[in-house]
Protein backbone atom coordinates (compact mmCIF):
# COMPACT_ATOMS: atom_id res chain seq x y z
CA UNK A 1 0.00 0.00 0.00
CA UNK A 2 1.47 3.26 -1.33
CA UNK A 3 2.19 6.13 1.70
CA UNK A 4 -0.05 8.45 -0.01
CA UNK A 5 -3.09 5.99 -0.25
CA UNK A 6 -5.95 6.08 2.07
CA UNK A 7 -5.92 3.16 5.10
CA UNK A 8 -8.88 1.12 4.48
CA UNK A 9 -9.54 -1.47 7.55
CA UNK A 10 -9.28 -4.66 5.07
CA UNK A 11 -8.41 -8.19 5.90
CA UNK A 12 -5.54 -8.55 4.37
CA UNK A 13 -4.15 -5.49 6.35
CA UNK A 14 -5.68 -6.34 9.11
CA UNK A 15 -4.61 -9.29 11.44
CA UNK A 16 -7.35 -8.99 14.75
CA UNK A 17 -6.33 -11.38 17.46
CA UNK A 18 -8.37 -12.09 20.77
CA UNK A 19 -11.71 -10.73 19.42
CA UNK A 20 -14.87 -11.78 19.40
CA UNK A 21 -17.52 -10.26 17.23
CA UNK A 22 -18.00 -7.42 14.65
CA UNK A 23 -17.34 -4.36 17.21
CA UNK A 24 -13.85 -3.65 18.40
CA UNK A 25 -14.41 -3.67 22.52
CA UNK A 26 -12.68 -0.18 23.84
CA UNK A 27 -9.91 -2.77 25.52
CA UNK A 28 -8.54 -3.01 22.12
CA UNK A 29 -5.22 -1.42 21.00
CA UNK A 30 -4.27 -1.23 17.45
CA UNK A 31 -0.56 -1.83 17.39
CA UNK A 32 1.07 -1.01 13.62
CA UNK A 33 3.38 -3.61 12.00
CA UNK A 34 5.28 -3.32 8.95
CA UNK A 35 3.95 -5.96 6.62
CA UNK A 36 7.11 -7.55 6.17
CA UNK A 37 7.95 -7.95 9.71
CA UNK A 38 11.37 -6.79 11.47
CA UNK A 39 12.70 -10.17 12.48
CA UNK A 40 13.49 -11.01 14.98
CA UNK A 41 11.67 -8.53 16.80
CA UNK A 42 7.99 -8.71 14.52
CA UNK A 43 8.32 -11.78 12.47
CA UNK A 44 5.23 -12.25 10.48
CA UNK A 45 4.58 -15.72 9.02
CA UNK A 46 1.19 -16.32 7.04
CA UNK A 47 -1.29 -15.39 9.63
CA UNK A 48 1.18 -15.26 12.28
CA UNK A 49 2.95 -12.30 14.37
CA UNK A 50 5.45 -13.09 16.93
CA UNK A 51 8.81 -12.00 17.92
CA UNK A 52 10.27 -10.42 20.46
CA UNK A 53 8.50 -7.15 20.75
CA UNK A 54 5.13 -9.06 19.85
CA UNK A 55 5.89 -11.86 22.49
CA UNK A 56 6.27 -9.39 25.45
CA UNK A 57 3.49 -7.47 24.52
CA UNK A 58 0.96 -9.95 24.13
CA UNK A 59 2.20 -11.46 27.45
CA UNK A 60 1.86 -8.09 29.11
CA UNK A 61 -1.57 -7.56 27.46
CA UNK A 62 -2.83 -10.99 27.95
CA UNK A 63 -2.73 -10.04 32.06
CA UNK A 64 -3.75 -6.66 31.62
CA UNK A 65 -6.85 -7.81 29.82
CA UNK A 66 -6.10 -5.66 26.63
CA UNK A 67 -7.27 -7.15 23.17
CA UNK A 68 -4.70 -6.74 20.26
CA UNK A 69 -5.55 -5.41 16.33
CA UNK A 70 -2.27 -5.84 14.57
CA UNK A 71 -2.33 -3.60 11.35
CA UNK A 72 -0.04 -3.82 8.58
CA UNK A 73 1.42 -0.61 7.55
CA UNK A 74 4.03 1.33 6.05
CA UNK A 75 6.56 2.74 8.48
CA UNK A 76 5.74 6.52 7.10
CA UNK A 77 1.51 6.15 7.59
CA UNK A 78 2.12 4.36 11.08
CA UNK A 79 3.84 7.58 12.37
CA UNK A 80 1.60 9.79 10.81
CA UNK A 81 -1.66 7.30 12.21
CA UNK A 82 0.30 7.18 15.35
CA UNK A 83 0.06 11.22 15.74
CA UNK A 84 -3.70 11.24 14.62
CA UNK A 85 -4.51 8.67 17.01
CA UNK A 86 -5.61 6.62 14.59
CA UNK A 87 -3.54 3.35 15.58
CA UNK A 88 -2.65 3.42 19.73
CA UNK A 89 1.14 1.81 19.37
CA UNK A 90 3.96 0.69 17.18
CA UNK A 91 7.57 -0.02 17.98
CA UNK A 92 10.31 2.53 18.11
CA UNK A 93 13.15 3.51 19.87
CA UNK A 94 12.78 7.33 21.45
CA UNK A 95 16.19 8.25 19.91
CA UNK A 96 15.22 7.79 16.15
CA UNK A 97 11.92 10.58 16.98
CA UNK A 98 12.84 13.79 16.33
CA UNK A 99 10.17 14.57 19.47
CA UNK A 100 10.08 11.97 21.75
CA UNK A 101 8.36 13.88 24.07
CA UNK A 102 4.99 14.08 22.21
CA UNK A 103 4.29 10.68 22.81
CA UNK A 104 4.67 8.11 25.75
CA UNK A 105 6.62 5.27 25.60
CA UNK A 106 6.74 1.91 27.29
CA UNK A 107 9.68 0.39 29.58
CA UNK A 108 12.62 -0.71 27.17
CA UNK A 109 11.82 -4.21 26.23
CA UNK A 110 15.57 -4.70 24.59
CA UNK A 111 18.73 -3.21 23.46
CA UNK A 112 19.64 -2.53 19.68
CA UNK A 113 23.38 -3.13 19.16
CA UNK A 114 24.94 -1.94 15.67
CA UNK A 115 27.88 -4.23 15.44
CA UNK A 116 30.11 -4.93 12.27
CA UNK A 117 29.30 -8.30 10.37
CA UNK A 118 32.48 -9.53 8.41
CA UNK A 119 34.33 -12.55 6.50
CA UNK A 120 35.19 -14.92 8.97
CA UNK A 121 38.56 -15.40 6.97
CA UNK A 122 39.03 -11.42 6.56
CA UNK A 123 41.56 -9.77 9.29
CA UNK A 124 39.20 -8.03 11.50
CA UNK A 125 40.22 -4.15 11.30
CA UNK A 126 36.99 -3.23 12.57
CA UNK A 127 37.55 -2.42 16.31
CA UNK A 128 39.27 0.50 15.96
CA UNK A 129 38.58 3.54 13.55
CA UNK A 130 42.39 3.87 12.68
CA UNK A 131 42.56 0.42 11.39
CA UNK A 132 39.34 1.03 8.76
CA UNK A 133 40.80 3.32 6.68
CA UNK A 134 39.73 2.18 3.00
CA UNK A 135 37.05 -0.36 4.90
CA UNK A 136 33.53 -0.84 2.59
CA UNK A 137 30.79 -0.43 4.93
CA UNK A 138 27.15 -2.59 4.12
CA UNK A 139 25.07 -0.34 4.88
CA UNK A 140 20.80 -0.12 5.07
CA UNK A 141 19.53 2.10 2.06
CA UNK A 142 18.04 4.92 3.71
CA UNK A 143 19.31 4.39 7.23
CA UNK A 144 21.71 6.91 8.74
CA UNK A 145 25.08 6.06 11.48
CA UNK A 146 25.45 9.10 13.40
CA UNK A 147 28.77 7.72 15.05
CA UNK A 148 30.59 6.26 11.72
CA UNK A 149 28.94 9.90 9.34
CA UNK A 150 32.30 11.67 9.65
CA UNK A 151 34.28 8.55 8.30
CA UNK A 152 31.98 8.39 5.78
CA UNK A 153 32.04 12.20 5.02
CA UNK A 154 35.64 12.22 5.24
CA UNK A 155 36.51 9.52 3.01
CA UNK A 156 38.26 7.13 5.69
CA UNK A 157 35.42 4.30 4.95
CA UNK A 158 32.81 3.83 1.87
CA UNK A 159 29.28 3.11 2.43
CA UNK A 160 27.53 0.90 0.05
CA UNK A 161 23.70 0.88 0.67
CA UNK A 162 21.43 -2.33 0.29
CA UNK A 163 17.89 -2.84 0.76
CA UNK A 164 17.40 -5.44 3.18
CA UNK A 165 19.52 -7.01 5.77
CA UNK A 166 19.44 -10.10 4.17
CA UNK A 167 21.34 -8.37 1.25
CA UNK A 168 24.08 -6.70 2.91
CA UNK A 169 25.58 -10.24 4.87
CA UNK A 170 25.00 -12.37 1.72
CA UNK A 171 26.84 -9.81 -0.64
CA UNK A 172 29.69 -10.12 1.99
CA UNK A 173 30.43 -13.73 1.25
CA UNK A 174 30.23 -13.05 -2.30
CA UNK A 175 32.77 -9.93 -2.32
CA UNK A 176 36.19 -10.58 -1.95
CA UNK A 177 36.54 -12.53 1.46
CA UNK A 178 40.07 -10.91 1.86
CA UNK A 179 38.96 -7.25 1.52
CA UNK A 180 37.74 -4.98 4.16
CA UNK A 181 34.25 -5.30 3.86
CA UNK A 182 31.65 -5.64 6.53
CA UNK A 183 27.90 -4.80 7.42
CA UNK A 184 26.74 -2.53 10.13
CA UNK A 185 23.45 -3.90 11.61
CA UNK A 186 22.14 -4.40 14.98
CA UNK A 187 23.33 -7.18 16.55
CA UNK A 188 20.40 -9.87 17.57
CA UNK A 189 18.63 -9.35 13.27
CA UNK A 190 22.32 -10.13 12.50
CA UNK A 191 22.00 -13.51 14.98
CA UNK A 192 18.59 -14.19 13.40
CA UNK A 193 19.62 -14.19 9.82
CA UNK A 194 22.66 -16.16 10.50
CA UNK A 195 20.61 -18.97 12.48
CA UNK A 196 18.46 -19.02 9.44
CA UNK A 197 21.44 -19.17 6.84
CA UNK A 198 24.10 -22.47 7.33
CA UNK A 199 26.38 -20.47 4.84
CA UNK A 200 25.87 -16.82 6.75
CA UNK A 201 26.63 -18.34 10.42
CA UNK A 202 29.22 -21.03 9.43
CA UNK A 203 31.15 -17.86 7.22
CA UNK A 204 30.35 -14.60 9.08
CA UNK A 205 31.31 -13.50 12.45
CA UNK A 206 30.75 -10.41 14.55
CA UNK A 207 32.55 -7.90 15.96
CA UNK A 208 33.12 -7.07 19.74
CA UNK A 209 33.00 -3.46 19.21
CA UNK A 210 29.14 -1.16 19.39
CA UNK A 211 28.83 0.94 16.84
CA UNK A 212 25.38 2.39 18.30
CA UNK A 213 23.67 1.51 20.76
CA UNK A 214 19.77 2.62 21.47
CA UNK A 215 16.47 0.89 23.23
CA UNK A 216 13.28 -0.54 21.77
CA UNK A 217 10.05 0.49 23.16
CA UNK A 218 6.30 0.61 22.34
CA UNK A 219 5.67 4.52 21.25
CA UNK A 220 1.52 5.57 22.27
CA UNK A 221 0.11 8.71 21.53
CA UNK A 222 0.17 11.31 24.26
CA UNK A 223 -3.31 11.12 25.68
CA UNK A 224 -5.04 10.69 28.95
CA UNK A 225 -6.61 7.05 27.93
CA UNK A 226 -3.14 6.03 26.78
CA UNK A 227 -1.44 7.37 30.04
CA UNK A 228 -3.70 4.26 31.73
CA UNK A 229 -2.81 2.03 29.41
CA UNK A 230 0.97 2.72 29.37
CA UNK A 231 0.86 2.49 32.86
CA UNK A 232 -0.88 -1.10 33.09
CA UNK A 233 1.28 -2.50 30.01
CA UNK A 234 4.82 -1.19 31.98
CA UNK A 235 3.73 -3.01 35.10
CA UNK A 236 3.18 -6.06 33.57
CA UNK A 237 6.96 -5.45 31.49
CA UNK A 238 8.55 -4.94 34.43
CA UNK A 239 7.20 -8.35 36.15
CA UNK A 240 7.82 -9.88 32.68
CA UNK A 241 11.27 -8.71 32.88
CA UNK A 242 12.87 -9.43 36.41
CA UNK A 243 11.60 -12.96 36.14
CA UNK A 244 13.51 -13.62 33.35
CA UNK A 245 10.62 -14.33 30.32
CA UNK A 246 12.05 -11.42 28.16
CA UNK A 247 15.27 -12.68 28.11
CA UNK A 248 14.15 -16.23 27.45
CA UNK A 249 11.94 -14.45 24.59
CA UNK A 250 14.92 -12.88 23.43
CA UNK A 251 17.03 -15.98 23.39
CA UNK A 252 14.44 -18.20 22.06
CA UNK A 253 14.36 -15.59 18.66
CA UNK A 254 17.53 -15.70 17.72
CA UNK A 255 18.16 -18.99 18.36
CA UNK A 256 20.73 -18.92 21.27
Amino acid sequence: MADDMPCKWMPQLCLILCLAGSAWPDEALRVGIPKEGYPPYIVVEGNQVSGIMIDTLQSAANVSYFQLVYMFLPEVRSRAMLASNEIDLRMESPSFVDDPGDYLWSEPITSIKDMFIFHRNSENVFEKDETMEGAVIHTHLGYSYPTLQTLFDRGIIIRKDFNTEQAMLVNLIRDNVHSKRAAVMDQNVAKYLMEKDPVLKTDLRISRRHVDYNYLHFQFPKNPKMKMVVNKLNLEIRKLKRSGRVDKIIKKAIGE
